[in-house]
């Protein structure tokens, strides 16, 4: 399915040019402009595109893999924390997500940052498991990758806050962990809030110029958007249902690894509003 989207896709869209030209200017095979408020590590996917050829098609392997792995992590998290029938259920709400099917071999931000957050999640719930042998490398773990998150995608801070607070607020005995997990996640974002203040004379300066850069006319906007096409293009009719039954059945069940999930996920989606 992402094959075919590589080979019969249309010209790269405008975000996609914009990482593009952002990747070949890494690689130094020209040099261009690149917007402070787009994420520096999208230049980093697109080079990897560039070195392979630079056409459109070339350009979108990286993504498509990338996709790929971010449907597997999800498989494999659901079948750690449920068995294989929620795997065999979370394999056929990816085939019938839009944004999977629609867009998953596109360069953009979305799914590269999802499957880091994805992973940052699935290591910081391991590592407040009770038994647990490796508690610490799994939230260094996970704080690396909640880091590379937040690289590919900056809106993907409210995610990485949303993971924090959804364990800490179920697991509250492991705030040691929780603690090595941020401060790894301020050690990666530390550069990015200099040279902010830097750019823009303020520390949110570059997050306040992608905000005004996706249009978002006031507060509230973004989960109104979520709120009304939820069912349409954002979780599709199938996996916005299954979505909203896992919901409530993991509120039933507050300290399981698929409960914090849950709560990260409408914790996420209130901040993004």
């Amino acid at each position: 399915m992402l094959a075919t989207e590589i080979a019969v896709a249309p010209p790269l869209g405008f975000d996609e040019a914009v990482y593009a030209l952002g990747g070949r200017s890494l690689v130094g095979v020209e040099r261009s402009y690149y917007p402070d408020y787009r994420p520096a590590g999208m230049r980093a996917v697109a080079a990897l595109g560039v070195l392979a050829g630079g056409k459109d098609w070339q350009l979108r392997i990286v993504p498509a893999a990338l996709a790929l792995a971010f449907g597997a992590a999800a498989i494999r998290l659901a079948r750690r924390w449920h068995g294989a029938a929620a795997a065999r259920l979370v394999a056929a709400c990816l085939l019938a997500w839009p944004q999977l099917v629609e867009r998953g071999a596109q360069l953009l931000s979305d799914l590269p940052a999802a499957l880091a957050g994805l992973v940052a999640l699935g290591e910081l719930i391991a590592a407040t498991e009770r038994d647990e042998p490796h508690p610490l490398r799994r939230a260094a773990l996970a704080g690396t990758a909640a880091a590379a998150s937040f690289w590919l995608r900056y809106g993907a801070v409210v995610a990485i806050a949303a993971t924090g607070a959804a364990v800490l607020v179920a697991r509250p005995r492991r705030w040691r962990l929780l603690a090595v997990f941020a401060a790894i996640v301020v050690a990666a974002i530390a550069p990015w809030l200099w040279y902010s203040e830097h750019q823009t004379g303020s520390l949110a300066g570059i997050a306040l110029d992608a905000q005004h850069a996706a249009g978002n006319p006031h507060v509230g906007a973004g989960l109104a958007t979520y709120a009304s096409g939820w069912f349409v293009t954002i979780a599709g009719p199938v996996v916005g249902v299954v979505a909203l039954i896992g919901i409530y059945a993991a509120a039933r069940r507050r300290s399981t690894p698929w409960a914090i999930a849950a709560l990260a996920a409408v914790v996420q989606l209130i901040g993004l509003g």
